[in-house]
């Protein structure tokens, strides 16, 4: 019963979470999202997105043991509170509970603007979560405590073993935390919009500081979710 009681606020969470996209599902809302993903793929995303990042993400991925060193070596109270405060954001259920709250909220105050932004942010967090996990499965990167090193990939004879320790390529808390982030900071145009930017950085720190994930590992899932709060933010607004 203990544990039940425990759980009961993921579960609230993830009925919500449900039953939200199961009745935007039944109003059309993603009618669109096929022919839409095509389009956007063949325009913007292989050429404008992906072409750019391959290379710099080379070059982060080449210096990730001494950018893992330097981040792991500051010993300063702030980056104890980043990496307390990061680390909580992205911490499992945490970003769903916010958005089913913000989801919510916008229904008691019959505050339509703000119901959708929260339902946006959601989509834009699955589609980054998705992605993420393919990419771990895709890659298969040992993690940093795992002690393979840096360019440690394609570890398949260790998923049987501990998959966990090769899914650090790349960071599904990040990845979140971001695609709400900047779901968020593009329906806002207040400029407090701006503190948004520093949370996924902040989780993209802590992730880094716990020795969790590569530096090369946050940078792109802040890519990732940048793409999918880019790829929902559009998707809504194409009249088409």
């Amino acid at each position: 019963m203990t544990r039940f009681i425990g759980a009961l606020p993921k579960i609230i969470t993830i009925i919500i979470i449900a039953a939200v996209l199961i009745g935007q599902w039944r109003a059309g809302y993603f009618r669109r999202i096929a022919a839409y993903a095509g389009a956007v793929g063949r325009k913007f995303y292989l050429r404008g997105i992906l072409i750019p990042v391959v290379p710099l993400l080379a070059c982060i991925m080449l210096l990730d043991p001494a950018l893992m060193s330097a981040a792991r070596s500051w010993q300063h109270p702030v980056a104890a509170f980043l990496g307390s405060f990061g680390g909580m954001l992205g911490r499992n259920i945490h970003p769903w509970m916010f958005l089913a709250f913000l989801y919510c909220a916008g229904l008691l105050a019959r505050r339509k603007a703000l119901s959708n932004a929260a339902f946006g942010a959601c989509l834009s967090a699955v589609l980054a979560a998705a992605l993420s996990f393919a990419l771990k499965f895709l890659f298969l990167r040992a993690r940093p405590y795992g002690d393979f090193g840096h360019l440690s990939f394609f570890n398949f004879d260790g998923v049987l073993k501990d998959a966990r320790v090769y899914q650090s390529f790349t960071s599904g808390d990040v990845a979140i935390v971001a695609a709400i982030a900047f779901f968020l900071f593009k329906v806002n145009a207040h400029f407090s919009r701006w503190f948004l930017i520093l949370l996924p950085l902040c989780t993209a720190f802590a992730r880094v500081y716990a020795n969790k994930h590569w530096p090369s590992d946050v940078f792109l899932a802040v890519w990732v979710g940048l793409c999918s709060a880019s790829f929902i933010y559009h998707y809504e607004k194409d009249p088409a």
